[in-house]
């Protein structure tokens, strides 16, 4: 009986890991292609609202990268703030590229995008890249790109990517004093 016991939960560990391990190759592995981590922002798989390869950093030019979401309320809520801060930033020589999730609607994220007044460059990238790359995936994000293509600064959620900017460019936002914990 003891054997039974033992020979059963062995059994049942030994699937739970190869379950798991499949899982883990699953996520890994799209179609025949294995997808690598970056290791910069320059080579996420990247395409344009119309399905074409976008190409994200581009050397000697600094760029201000804004990731964000027309599902996020937190995104929609930084919007005023961004539009102000893209203005500074084209104004102090960078470029400036509206994220989107590659895995939401292309011409709901387009909308959100030109209904909040952004006028920037907008780009879809895979939010498991970008997970990848800074560690987490959420929206909103600030990424800051250096004339050498190097991410020197990444500022996650609301909080975050005010100081980012705030530090960069001296523009406060003037809704951060209002930000719930919620926001945080």
């Amino acid at each position: 009986m003891r054997r039974l016991v033992y020979s059963t939960i062995n059994g049942s560990l030994i699937a739970t890991a190869l379950f798991g391990l499949s899982l883990l190759l699953v996520g890994l592995v799209r179609g025949d292609q294995a997808l690598e981590p970056p290791e910069r922002l320059d080579q996420l798989p990247a395409r344009h609202v119309d399905g074409s390869a976008a190409r994200l950093a581009s050397s000697g030019t600094p760029t201000l990268y804004l990731v964000l979401s027309p599902e996020c309320e937190v995104s929609r809520a930084v919007m005023p703030y961004w539009r102000v801060i893209s203005a500074a930033a084209v104004e102090a020589g960078y470029r400036v590229v509206a994220l989107g999730w590659d895995d939401e609607s292309p011409d709901a994220v387009e909308r959100f995008v030109r209904e909040s007044g952004l006028e920037v460059d907008l780009v879809l990238v895979p939010y498991q890249a970008v997970e990848r790359l800074v560690g987490v995936a959420t929206t909103p994000t600030v990424i800051v790109v250096d004339e050498a293509g190097e991410t020197v600064s990444v500022g996650l959620g609301r909080v975050e990517s005010t100081a980012v900017l705030e530090s960069l460019f001296g523009i406060p936002d003037p809704a951060a004093s209002a930000v719930s914990n919620d926001e945080r």
